[in-house]
């Protein structure tokens, strides 16, 4: 049986439940999609590389990239949610779908599944990396004469 990281806690005790009473099976395991060692290897000696919430709260604009705090960090998404009725901050929404916190985005770009990375590399200023995030074709901006 393979979980999901996704789950809440309640739903990962149903799932092993399910696993250990129904299916007989004490062969249960989740997968994890972050490197967090690589995480925590690169954000080392960079103590303003991250935000705290207190950041988040009185930041004048927020650019978020893949990600729906709505789901994965509830807390997040009510300060982002607070700063941007509050403070009247700025939200960027880059996104492979729609997320509940679209409705308080100044703007909202909907990307090709996957390609997250290669718009934070299109973002370090790679403008071949853009290509991926829109599915591998761009439209074109300007006629060719």
């Amino acid at each position: 049986m393979i979980g999901s990281n996704r789950t809440s806690n309640e739903e990962n005790y149903l799932l092993q439940k399910f696993a250990r009473l129904v299916l007989g099976t004490n062969n249960i395991d989740h997968h994890r999609t972050a490197d967090y060692p690589a995480f925590a290897s690169a954000l080392a000696g960079k103590p303003t590389a991250t935000a705290s919430m207190r950041d988040v709260f009185n930041a004048p604009a927020i650019l978020l990239i893949g990600n729906d705090p709505t789901e994965q960090h509830p807390l997040l998404a009510w300060q982002i949610r607070t700063n941007v009725r509050l403070h009247r901050a700025k939200l960027y929404l880059v996104n492979s779908a729609p997320i509940k916190l679209q409705r308080q985005a100044a703007a909202f770009a909907q990307i090709a599944p996957g390609s997250e990375g290669s718009f934070v590399q299109f973002l370090s200023g790679k403008d071949a990396a853009g290509d991926a995030t829109v599915g591998g074709e761009r439209p074109d901006t300007e006629s060719e004469a």
